[in-house]
């Protein structure tokens, strides 16, 4: 086609398709690890999309300091089997690695300490740094089988279930008697990992299991019958993984805590605990719970060799009522309070009866599945003729602590009950909290479904603040913004009267620094000659609330884009394949660059592409990738680019903006045929003896076209050590020869991945040709 139409049909679907194309706001995957010791400095891998090649970094809280910027360094990837259709069309995420070190001071506050990156498009969501107690391990990332990892008790080990498939096994020695708990960390360092953890006797016999479902991580506790080397192996469920899937194993004979009761308690009280764990001294210890203004309390048992996993305290202001022993009558409350119970059998109800003059308003909300209770609660009003007056299961969003609002229709006694909806259900775990208020405590609460909102500059970008109104609440809620960045406005300020929530609509002046900050939405009513004031909480999909503060970032419009002609190609696995692309500037005079997209719509398969440089003067660019020999033949490869430059505002300041497109239009879009390369070898196995040498023959089949030399070398994996081989040349008229492979002193192995042996040649497009082969490593057995 002439340079002048392609250019010209590429305009006119730029014009058709410029709604798909988008810019990239960056999104935080992970940190790896995903905590560490008090008292320890812990380099650390943050994993995201569309941070190029550094990016702000942001954490909250005190006691741990980290770097205010991350830089880009070598993303470990492991590419994992084969995934088959139709799962290999799902959309994939290839977040890159960045470097960056957290220093625990030796009194930071255990737990969360919650972290985010900015860029000058956007800030991402926050996710957990954990700090604890316990010694820590890292584990060694190697592709292949599992290899056991020795720790010494009490110890968390860090991992990740990466790629697919991965499985990890770590060892440990217990004593005849000792009671070890092994329990796991992954939901709550939002990770996807869904773990099962195997338990392994020291003759290496499965003797328990456990896995993780929701709102329950993987836990296994055991007595060790004999003293010896115990392992613990822990998988996905479905056997996924990735990147993401990190988790924290914890592995110890000290105190851990199950559960505890009640849930919670009043600010700057005294509180008798009931604790089921293994390994505790005082099962029923008094404590004193603050009177911060936090909403949880992270309760951990101390002792001098060890501290327990945290257990969280809900804190609250109202009167606490603790219901009598199990088999007792119904329990007569008075409101406003927090009624704390359990199911302690299947099957149980709890009764609690009160008072009401018809018109009386209540809200009723029961915290447990949120607070790490496996209750899912249904919760009824009866009457006194024993009618149900009003029921409710779960909220909405399938959260599973019930919540309700009633009004007695008249004067009388009515009773609250309270079951598990699965009546086979019940036993000390089975807790709750019922929090009950009335018009006599008036009380509001503001919340978010996010932390985050990222402006661009001259568009307004919304974002919802719902109003909960207790019972008596009707007045309008005035809002204030507090470290709102000077350029940037938000309206409107008021909750109306008749309004449940609103959007505020934040917008950046032209000219507004980009920058991400840190903003506090308050809350205020005026009723009956007195003041409310809330902070607005951010509310997950669990019901869990944070008073953090919401992130605003002032983000850059990205001038230039890119497009292309629809098309589809058949292309020979092992083979490349060469895409033309036409840019659009928009007054961006700038050097271009083109890359691989770190959010593609389709599972990647192993494609890869170097990126491109692109100069000031070009307006169209050619891009290139490379199909794996291993790829499904007949199957769709859909790859996803992205165009990036950097930006000067108008203070003189710089910025790296990207563009990516995932329309068809944009996508390198090809069906896999066969290869055009093939190399065989005359075996699968290798014996290694150390010090010596082994020779593997091999032979070529090329189709026609192919009339180049071909090259064929040794790719040794990571955590392989010892092995070497010098390529060799095979002229075009040759099929077969022979590789060399040298054994070093330490070429002992274990050897949990085979080896390849990859055979490159080119085409008549001087484009590259490649096939691969394995070769199995085995260890010379120990005299």
């Amino acid at each position: 086609m002439p340079r002048r139409s392609f250019v010209s049909l590429l305009l006119l679907n730029l014009v058709l398709t410029a709604s798909l194309v988008q810019a990239d706001p960056p999104d935080a995957k992970y940190m790896f690890p995903a905590g560490g010791r008090r008292g320890t400095t812990v380099p650390v891998r943050i994993g995201g999309c569309n941070f190029h090649d550094k990016a702000n970094f942001q954490l909250m809280g005190t006691g741990v300091r980290a770097a205010a910027e991350i830089s880009r360094m070598q993303t470990l990837w492991f590419e994992g089997p084969v995934i088959p259709q139709p799962a290999s069309q799902s959309k994939e995420d290839y977040p890159l690695d960045y470097a960056n070190s957290m220093e625990i001071a030796a009194d930071a506050p255990r737990g969360e300490h919650f972290w985010k990156a900015s860029t000058a498009q956007g800030v991402t969501g926050s996710l957990p740094f954990i700090v604890g107690d316990l010694p820590e391990v890292v584990e060694e990332e190697l592709l292949g089988l599992p290899n056991p990892v020795d720790v010494a008790l009490p110890v968390t080990a860090n991992g990740r279930i990466f790629p697919r498939e991965d499985v990890d096994l770590w060892r440990f020695t217990a004593q005849a008697g000792q009671t070890v708990t092994c329990a796991v960390v992954a939901s709550r360092l939002k990770s996807p990992l869904e773990a099962r953890l195997e338990l392994f006797d020291p003759q290496g016999q499965s003797i328990a299991e456990s896995l993780s479902v929701p709102g329950s991580e993987a836990v296994i506790r055991f007595t060790a019958p004999t003293t010896g080397q115990y392992s613990i192996k822990i998988h996905d469920i479905q056997f996924g993984g990735l990147q993401d899937y990190v988790y924290r194993l914890t592995m110890t004979a000290g105190p851990h805590i199950d559960f505890v009761y009640p849930l919670g308690g009043r600010r700057n009280s005294d509180v008798k605990l009931e604790l089921a764990g293994a390994n505790l001294a005082v099962p029923k210890p008094t404590i004193k719970l603050p009177a911060t203004p936090e909403l949880r309390y992270d309760y951990r048992v101390e002792t001098p060799e060890s501290v327990s996993n945290s257990v969280a305290l809900e804190l609250d202001d109202l009167p606490e009522v603790l219901e009598p022993d199990a088999g007792a009558m119904a329990t007569r409350v008075t409101f406003p309070a927090i009624l704390n119970g359990r199911i302690q059998r299947a099957g149980e109800i709890d009764d609690w009866t009160f008072e009401a003059k018809k018109g009386d308003e209540f809200d009723l909300e029961v915290r447990a599945a949120r607070l790490g209770s496996p209750l899912d609660a249904v919760l009824q009003i009866v009457d006194a003729q024993q009618k149900v007056v009003v029921e409710n299961d779960d909220q909405a969003n399938g959260l599973t602590d019930s919540r309700l609002r009633f009004q007695a229709p008249a004067d009388g006694v009515y009773s609250i009950r309270l079951s598990d909806r699965l009546p086979d259900r019940g036993g000390v775990q089975f807790a709750y909290r019922l929090r009950v208020i009335t018009a006599a405590t008036p009380e509001f609460e503001l919340s978010l479904a996010t932390d985050t909102v990222t402006i661009e500059r001259g568009k307004p970008t919304p974002i919802k603040v719902t109003a909960d109104r207790g019972p008596g609440v009707k007045e309008e809620i005035a809002l204030q913004v507090e470290g709102l960045p000077s350029g940037v406005t938000v309206t409107p300020l008021v909750i109306k009267a008749d309004q449940k929530e609103v959007s505020l609509s934040f917008q950046a002046a032209d000219g507004t620094k980009v920058q991400a900050a840190p903003l506090k939405i308050t809350g205020k009513i005026a009723k009956d000659g007195k003041e409310l004031v809330q902070q607005a909480v951010v509310v997950n999909k669990l019901g869990i609330r944070r008073q953090d503060p919401v992130w605003v970032a002032v983000a850059l419009p990205t001038p230039f884009r890119f497009v292309g002609i629809f098309e589809t190609k058949f292309m020979p696995r092992g083979s490349q394949y060469v895409r033309h692309y036409a840019i659009q500037r928009n007054g961006f005079d700038g050097p271009l660059e083109a890359r691989l997209a770190d959010q593609q719509g389709r599972h990647l398969q192993g494609v890869t592409g170097e990126p491109v440089s692109i100069s000031p003067t070009q307006n169209e660019f050619d891009f290139t990738v490379k199909l794996q020999p291993f790829m499904e033949i007949g199957r769709t490869s859909r790859t996803t680019l992205s165009v990036m430059g950097v930006v000067t505002d108008k203070d003189g300041s710089r910025h790296v903006v990207s563009y990516s497109s995932n329309a068809q239009n944009d996508q390198m879009i090809s069906i896999v045929d066969p290869g055009r390369l093939a190399i065989t070898l005359d075996r699968r196995s290798l014996s290694v003896n150390p010090g010596q040498s082994g020779k593997v023959s091999f032979r070529l089949q090329r189709s026609s076209g192919l009339n180049q030399p071909t090259q064929v070398e040794l790719i040794v994996p990571q955590g392989i050590r010892g092995v070497k081989s010098q390529p060799v040349t095979i002229g075009p008229n040759e099929q077969t020869g022979t590789i060399e492979l040298t054994f070093e002193a330490d070429a002992a192995g274990p050897f949990l991945v085979p080896l390849t042996v990859r055979a490159t040649t080119v085409d008549d497009r001087k484009l590259s040709v490649i096939n691969d082969a394995s070769l199995e490593l085995v260890a010379r057995p120990a005299k």
